[in-house]
């Protein structure tokens, strides 16, 4: 390709999204300096016009992460993906025969980022769309997502952080985190009850691609009277959606 066309600008703020993007922690402006090779001031004057427009997030240590708008932009081009293709069609039936509404999710960081929602008429109004974002701790499916990572990554991830509780019931430590993630990785799925609404119970599965690799995770969220009244059909549910579209991603299990 010729270089013709190149903008050094945009090149430098694709570096410093890029650094940011794969490391598994915050960082910091010193970091940031090292990892990229930019001078001080160019990645100062980047980072500030970046948190301003909603593409990175300035922490209360000083450190920068991804921000919402990465996630909105990723929702909208995944909405065209096949992951999201395959979702749409296949929970389209499963709302049929729950009557619920289905969401589906990525883990970007400490949070997950909704990608698409298939609505059951009838049932609870959802307040998430394509391209909200969640603190993957309080969520079923951001549980279930996190129980990917291994025990070494997930206290790298959680280093020093101060769980928001968005109820009385949000978990908010990581040792009990830790016994979730490790309910989801035995069972797959996980059920939070009252950890986001104090009224609902959501339950959450994985979709797996190619190599094994867990790549999303769907749920339902309805009223916890409602679910005990047919606990066993909702998780089998769930877990039976997840696994067709994986397959359909091309995921089998190991024999």
């Amino acid at each position: 390709m010729s270089t013709n066309y190149r903008v050094p600008a945009v090149e430098k703020i694709y570096s410093v999204l890029e650094i940011i993007a794969e490391s598994s922690e915050a960082l910091t402006l010193a970091q940031i300096i090292k990892l990229t090779g930019l001078n001080k001031s160019t990645v100062y004057s980047l980072l500030l016009s970046l948190t301003d427009v909603g593409l990175l997030k300035k922490n209360e240590d000083n450190t920068f992460e991804l921000g919402y708008k990465i996630g909105y932009f990723g929702a909208r081009y995944v909405q065209k993906s096949d992951l999201v293709n395959e979702f749409k069609l296949l929970a389209s039936e499963a709302v049929k025969e729950l009557s619920q509404t289905f969401q589906l999710s990525v883990l970007q960081q400490k949070n997950i980022v909704y990608l698409s929602k298939v609505e059951a008429k009838n049932t609870i109004q959802l307040s998430t769309n394509p391209g909200s974002i969640l603190p993957a701790h309080s969520t079923a499916m951001g549980k279930v997502l996190l129980s990917s990572l291994t025990e070494s990554e997930l206290e790298t991830l959680y280093e020093g952080y101060e769980f928001e509780k968005l109820t009385a019931d949000t978990v908010d430590n990581l040792e009990d985190l830790k016994n979730q993630l490790a309910f989801a990785q035995k069972h797959s799925y996980f059920q939070e009850v009252g950890e986001v609404s104090e009224e609902l119970t959501c339950i959450a599965a994985p979709i797996y691609g190619l190599e094994h690799k867990m790549v999303a995770a769907i749920s339902i969220s309805l009223a916890v009277s409602k679910f005990n009244l047919d606990a066993e059909n909702y998780i089998q549910g769930v877990k039976e959606l997840a696994m067709n579209i994986s397959h359909r991603l091309g995921y089998w299990p190991k024999d």
